[in-house]
C-alpha cells in the first residue's frame, strides 16, 4: 500500500510541475505584454494610460518581490517600470511620486543607467535624488577588462570609471583569468568618493606561436588550444617580431596560447601531410610588466609516404576523406600523413571504416577486411535502475558501438524513446521482434540489430544485457556482463568482439608430456608444409626452452606468430605459425552460444572468400551454425552443390558428416546412413580445420544410434526409402 501511494504522489508531482510552470509562465507574458502596452502610451504622450498600465504590473512584482518569487528577469522588468512610472509621473506633475519611484529604483539599484529620456529637467531630478542616497567609487583596476563584483553582484567587465554605491560597508572583488583575484571591503559615505585602485598580479602567462603552414594545430599538454587562421601582418606587433626574425608577416600565422600557468609544458605542432613537431616550453612569469611571450617562426615539413591498401576481398571500392581513390588493391605514391577516414566497401559484401593514423613509415600498408554492420538502437531499463544511471550508460555504448574492432557500428536516429522496449518487454511477441528488426536493418543498410537492457546487480554493481537479431533468423543472442559503473558499460561489447574463428598457436598444437623425452611431444601432425608431425619433440618457442607443455603453453601465449623449433627424425627443425594457413570452423560450442554472430561471421567470410579452402570453412560454419539454429533444411540446401576442396584440412567426410547431421535432424534416417558411413570411413577427416575435431568417431556414434535398415528382399534389392 505505501508502494502505491508513493506511485501515485510521483504522479501528482509529474502533472503538477507543468501546470505551475506554465502559470507562471502565462503571468510573465502578461505583465511583459503590459510593460510593452505601457510603453506605447508613453511613447504616444499619454501618461495617464501609461500608468494605468504600469499600476498593476508595478503592484504584481512588489508581491512577488515580498514573497522571495522574484527572479534575475523579473528584477529587470521591474527596475525598467520603476523608471518608466517615474518619469510618467514627473510630466504629470506629481513629483512626490516621481520621487518614492526613482528613490525604490536607486535603492534597486544605484548604479542604474538613467538613459530613457535625455530631457536635461528629468535627468537632474533623478540624479539629485541619487546624490542624496549614493556616495561614489572611483576604480582604477589592470587590466581594464577584468570581471568587477559588487557585494557579489558582478558589474561586468566594461564598466565606468565612478560607480554610485548606497551608503554602508561594501565588498568589491576583481577577477580575471591569468591572475590572482584582489578583494576589499569599502565604507562609503553619502557624497564622499572613495578610490579603489588595484593590480592585479599575473598567475600565467600568453605565449604566441609563429607557425606555418596555414591551419596547422597547436596542443599544450595534450590539449588543442589553437589552430593556425591569423596572419601575423593582422596586428602590428606581430607584424614587427615576424620582420624582425626575417619572416614575411604575410605569409606566417600566429596561435595564441593564453593565460599558460609557469613551469614545463609539453607543446605539439601538428597538421595533415605535414611532420609533427615537439619540444618542451617553460614558461616564466613577468608579474612587474605582464607582457606576452613570442615563439620564434616554425614551419612544419611536408611529408608524404607510399600507401598501400589491401582488402579482404579484393576489388572493393575505397573512398578516403570523402575522395573515391579507387578499387583495392591499390597504391597511392605520394600519399599524406596524418589521420584519415577510411572507408572501403564491396557491394553486397560488406564495408570497413575506420580513422588511421598515417605515420612517416614508408611504405604504409592498410590491411581492411570487410565486416558485417550492426545498428545499435538503443539502450532501455528495468525499474531499479536510474534515469541517470540509464543515460550514461546509453551515451557511453553509443559511443562505443561505431569503434567496435569486428564489426562496423551504426547508430539509429529513431525517436521513438520506447523502441529498444520492444525487444524486451514481456508482451511483445516474436513477430513483432523480427519485422521491427528487419525494417530497421533494411532502413539503415545492417546486416543485424543490437540493442541493451540494464539491470542493477549485487554489490553496487549494474548488468548490461544485449541482443542480437538477425534478419531471417529466428530468435536472438544474448550476451551479459556486470560493470562497475554505468561509465564502463562499453566493456560489454567485448562479448561481441571476440573472433571466434581466429587460430591461435594453442590451438592448432597438441602436446603432451612423455618421461625420457627433451620436451613435449606432438600428439598430431599440424599439417602444413615443413610443420611438425606426430612424435616429434618441441624443443622450444622462439628463443624460450620449453621443457614441458606448461612453458610451451606460456610460450606461445606471449607470441604473436611464434616460431618453434622441433626434433623431426632425429634432426632439428624449424617452422613459423601463420594464422592465414588454418580456416577455423565451430561446429558447436554449447546450447546458448551466439550462433546469430557465428552465422554473421561465416555469411560475411563466404562472401569475402577468394581461395576454395577458405569459401569452405565459411560455407561449413554457416551449415552448423543453421544446424545449431533448428533450420537443418536450409543447412542442406546451403551446401547442395558443393564439393570439398584439395586441401590438407577438409575432405568430402567431413562435408558428408554435416550433410549427415542435417538428414538426421530432418528424420530422414536412410538417407543420412551412407554419408555417416564415408565419413567414418576415413580417419583423417576433421571439422574443425586445425585437425582437432574429427569426424570418424562422431559418425560412428551417430551411425550407432540409427536403427538398422530394412531387410533386404529377395530380389537382392532394397526398398524405396520412406523420408521419414
Amino acid at each position: 500500500m505505501r508502494r502505491a501511494t508513493a506511485v501515485l504522489a510521483v504522479v501528482a508531482v509529474l502533472f503538477a510541475c507543468p501546470v505551475f510552470g506554465q502559470v507562471v509562465m502565462e503571468e510573465i507574458g502578461s505583465l511583459q505584454e503590459s510593460f510593452q502596452k505601457a510603453d506605447q502610451a508613453f511613447q504616444s504622450y499619454q501618461f495617464p494610460e501609461a500608468l494605468q498600465a504600469l499600476n498593476p504590473l508595478l503592484d504584481t512584482l512588489t508581491q512577488w518581490e515580498s514573497s522571495g518569487r522574484l527572479q534575475p528577469q523579473d528584477e529587470s522588468l521591474l527596475e525598467k517600470a520603476l523608471e518608466l512610472r517615474g518619469i510618467c509621473e514627473f510630466n504629470l506633475g506629481k513629483l512626490d511620486d516621481a520621487r518614492k519611484d526613482f528613490t525604490r529604483l536607486i535603492n534597486l539599484r544605484p548604479d542604474y543607467p538613467f538613459a530613457r529620456i535625455r530631457t536635461p529637467k528629468i535627468r537632474k531630478f533623478f540624479e539629485d535624488i541619487r546624490k542624496q542616497l549614493t556616495g561614489t567609487l572611483e576604480l582604477s583596476i589592470t587590466p581594464p577588462d577584468s570581471q568587477v563584483f559588487l557585494d557579489g553582484r558582478s558589474l561586468g567587465t566594461s564598466i565606468p570609471a565612478s560607480i554610485p554605491v548606497l551608503k554602508g560597508l561594501h565588498v568589491v572583488k576583481v577577477a580575471h583569468r591569468g591572475y590572482d583575484s584582489a578583494e576589499k571591503e569599502l565604507n562609503v559615505e553619502v557624497g564622499v568618493s572613495v578610490p579603489f585602485n588595484v593590480k592585479l598580479v599575473p598567475n600565467a602567462r600568453s605565449i604566441y606561436f609563429f607557425v606555418q603552414p596555414n591551419g596547422t594545430k597547436l596542443y599544450v599538454d595534450g590539449n588543442l588550444v589553437g589552430t593556425a587562421g591569423k596572419l601575423a601582418s593582422s596586428r602590428d606587433e606581430w607584424a614587427r617580431f615576424a620582420q624582425n626574425n626575417g619572416t614575411d608577416p604575410a605569409s606566417i600565422y600566429v596561435i595564441p596560447a593564453l593565460y599558460l600557468p609557469p613551469g614545463g609544458h609539453k607543446v605539439t605542432l601538428e597538421r595533415k601531410c605535414f611532420a609533427p613537431r615537439e619540444f618542451l616550453l617553460n614558461v616564466a612569469l613577468d608579474k612587474e610588466n605582464d607582457s606576452p611571450g613570442f615563439i620564434k617562426p616554425i614551419a612544419l615539413e611536408r611529408k608524404t609516404v607510399e600507401l598501400r591498401l589491401m582488402s579482404r576481398p579484393t576489388g572493393a571500392e575505397v573512398s578516403i576523406d570523402g575522395r573515391d581513390y579507387g578499387k583495392t588493391p591499390l597504391q597511392v605514391a605520394d600519399f599524406c600523413i596524418g589521420e584519415h577516414d577510411f572507408f572501403v566497401q564491396k557491394q553486397g559484401v560488406g564495408q570497413y571504416k575506420a580513422k588511421v593514423d598515417v605515420t612517416g613509415s614508408s611504405p604504409f600498408v592498410v590491411r581492411a577486411t570487410l565486416r558485417p554492420t550492426l545498428l545499435w538502437v538503443g539502450l532501455t531499463r528495468e525499474q531499479d535502475v536510474t534515469q541517470a544511471q540509464l543515460k550514461e550508460a546509453g551515451a557511453v555504448l553509443k559511443d562505443s558501438v561505431p569503434g567496435m574492432p569486428l564489426f562496423n557500428g551504426t547508430i539509429a536516429e529513431e525517436r521513438d524513446p520506447l523502441l529498444p522496449d520492444t525487444f524486451f518487454a514481456h508482451g511483445v511477441g516474436f513477430e513483432v521482434r523480427a519485422s521491427t528488426a528487419e525494417s530497421l536493418c533494411r532502413k539503415y543498410k545492417s546486416q543485424g540489430l543490437l540493442v541493451g537492457l540494464l539491470r542493477s546487480a549485487p554489490d553496487k554493481k549494474l548488468e548490461v544485457t544485449l541482443r542480437l537479431f538477425v534478419p531471417g533468423l529466428p530468435g536472438y543472442d544474448e550476451y551479459s556482463d556486470f560493470v562497475s559503473a554505468p561509465e564502463k558499460a562499453g566493456d560489454a561489447l567485448a562479448l561481441l568482439n571476440s573472433d571466434p574463428f581466429k587460430v591461435t598457436p594453442w590451438k592448432v598444437v597438441a602436446l603432451a608430456d612423455l618421461a625420457g623425452e627433451p620436451g613435449p611431444v606432438f600428439v598430431r601432425g599440424v599439417r602444413v608444409p615443413g610443420g611438425p608431425e606426430a612424435g616429434d619433440v618441441l624443443l622450444g618457442v622462439d628463443r624460450t626452452i620449453t621443457a614441458n607443455t606448461v612453458s610451451a603453453l606460456k610460450a606461445m601465449e606471449e607470441k604473436g606468430d611464434p616460431v618453434f623449433r622441433f626434433l623431426h627424425s632425429g634432426s632439428e627443425q624449424t617452422w613459423t605459425f601463420n594464422a592465414e594457413d588454418f580456416h577455423a570452423v565451430i561446429p558447436y560450442l554449447g546450447p546458448n552460444a551466439g550462433y546469430r554472430r557465428l552465422w554473421l561471421f561465416g555469411h560475411q567470410a563466404l562472401l569475402g572468400a577468394e581461395i576454395p579452402a577458405e569459401a569452405f570453412a565459411a560455407r561449413m560454419n554457416v551449415a552448423f551454425a543453421e544446424l545449431n539454429l533448428g533450420r537443418p533444411a536450409v543447412a542442406l540446401d546451403g551446401l547442395k552443390n558443393v564439393t570439398a576442396p584439395d586441401s590438407r584440412f577438409f575432405s568430402r567426410a567431413s562435408l558428408d558428416y554435416v550433410r549427415g547431421v542435417a538428414l538426421i535432424q530432418l528424420g530422414r534416417l536412410q538417407e543420412a546412413r551412407p554419408l555417416l558411413l564415408s565419413a567414418a570411413g576415413d580417419a583423417s577427416a576433421t571439422l574443425d580445420g586445425v585437425g582437432d575435431i574429427l569426424a570418424q568417431p562422431l559418425a560412428m556414434d551417430l551411425l550407432r544410434q540409427i536403427p538398422a535398415p530394412p531387410p533386404v528382399h529377395q530380389t537382392g534389392k532394397e526398398p524405396a526409402a520412406d523420408g521419414g
